[in-house]
């Protein structure tokens, strides 16, 4: 999911505080989530806002959260 993200943010020109901010979260955290390196699985709001912002279906976010949660396990 990481790459994915970080691809879909640059390819917007967004920082990773423009994401967070519209996501009303702190950059730390959306920046542990570009990474990888949350614990949790991110809900279903959070995805659909993530789609949102990067213009994608949500389809594509929840198949590369499910691959994280995956791997997480």
């Amino acid at each position: 999911m990481r790459e994915y993200l970080k691809k879909k943010r640059k390819s917007k020109g967004l920082t990773q505080q423009n994401v967070a901010e519209r996501l009303n979260i702190s950059t730390q955290y959306y920046s542990l989530i570009e990474k990888g390196e949350r614990q949790e699985s991110l809900n279903l709001s959070t995805l659909d806002k993530l789609a949102e912002i990067f213009g994608v279906p949500l389809s594509d976010l929840i198949a590369a959260e499910r691959q994280f949660s995956e791997k997480a396990s």
